[in-house]
């Protein structure tokens, strides 16, 4: 794997398939593609509509300062 950014070959797993380039320090996941559809498929909108008031007891735009 070669950094996103620099193009390094010097990238390190730092965390959990989370990496590091240690010429620009950038953190990086090594298929950001298929994480991030990931991450989508959980925080979608009923996340932060209604499922978010049966969790927090408000509306989401009322939590603002607690994001």
């Amino acid at each position: 794997m070669n950094c996103y950014v620099c193009s390094s070959f010097r990238v390190k797993e730092v965390y959990n398939k989370l990496y590091r380039c240690l010429d620009c320090f950038t953190l990086q996941r090594e298929n950001p593609i298929e994480y991030y559809r990931k991450v989508k498929s959980v925080y979608n909108s009923e996340y932060y509509g209604d499922n978010y008031v049966k969790r927090y007891g408000k509306d989401l735009s009322l939590d603002i300062e607690n994001i």
